[in-house]
């Protein structure tokens, strides 16, 4: 019997690892298999998506078509006027020096003559015909060339509100620095600056200042531990009078 025991012993731990290698290769079978049903199942769904794809692609392409690389250029250059035009602030319809009420009268008169014009040309009367209105780029090359008289910048002088900003913030500033320069007279009031011609005078009084100092301190705590030995020896006597009595 014991050595019946003592086998058993010896085979238990190899039926252990039995065990567990089988319950290890039963997790790994699962997991393989699980593997292949979703390699299958992407399989099958990999067309479906490309699809799917290639539908989406297809409706944006025919909601919101590309632009071609002239129509973008196109599309800059009547941008880039516009922001010119809109900057210089002018909108060229005759001269650029005109007052409104000039341009009124231009107007009034310019309808004058279109109605003459075409009474005319009924009539069969030879006379010039309207001028057309001046393109965008006319209309800033004739800005450009406009001389100023002043000395500001040609672009902003006719745009008088970035002046008056600009003219806001310089006045603040100057308060600012007006109002510092106050705190600072008043913080330095009764306040002197050494001059260099009196520096070593300065330096020695200020050395025979720092040696009286320490040579008062010095007094000072000589004639501190006097009183405490005095203090000590009358304690000392009055203890060996009550010590006798």
């Amino acid at each position: 019997p014991a050595r019946v025991q003592e086998v058993h012993r010896h085979q238990a731990p190899h039926q252990a690892a039995d065990a567990q290698v089988q319950v290890r290769l039963r997790i790994a079978a699962k997991t393989v298999h699980r593997a292949a049903q979703r390699s299958r199942a992407q399989a099958q769904r990999r067309p479906r998506r490309q699809c799917q794809r290639q539908q989406r692609r297809q409706r944006r392409a025919r909601v919101r078509p590309r632009a071609r690389p002239a129509d973008l250029r196109q599309r800059v250059r009547v941008f880039e006027a516009q922001l010119v035009v809109h900057a210089v602030g002018v909108y060229v319809e005759g001269d650029d020096d005109a007052s409104p009420d000039q341009a009124l009268s231009d107007d009034s008169g310019d309808a004058d003559n279109r109605d003459k014009h075409q009474d005319g040309s009924k009539l069969g009367s030879g006379q010039a015909q309207a001028k057309p209105k001046p393109s965008i780029s006319s209309a800033i090359m004739e800005i450009l060339d406009n001389d100023i008289k002043s000395s500001k910048c040609p672009i902003l002088s006719r745009n008088s509100r970035p002046f008056k900003l600009l003219d806001r913030e310089r006045k603040q500033q100057r308060d600012h620095k007006a109002r510092l320069h106050e705190h600072e007279q008043v913080r330095m009031q009764g306040r002197e600056y050494p001059s260099l011609a009196t520096s070593e005078h300065e330096k020695a009084l200020q050395t025979i200042a720092t040696k009286g100092v320490v040579r008062l301190f010095n007094a000072v705590s000589h004639q501190q531990g006097e009183l405490r030995r005095e203090q000590l020896k009358e304690q000392k006597l009055t203890n060996e009078l009550n010590l006798k009595k």
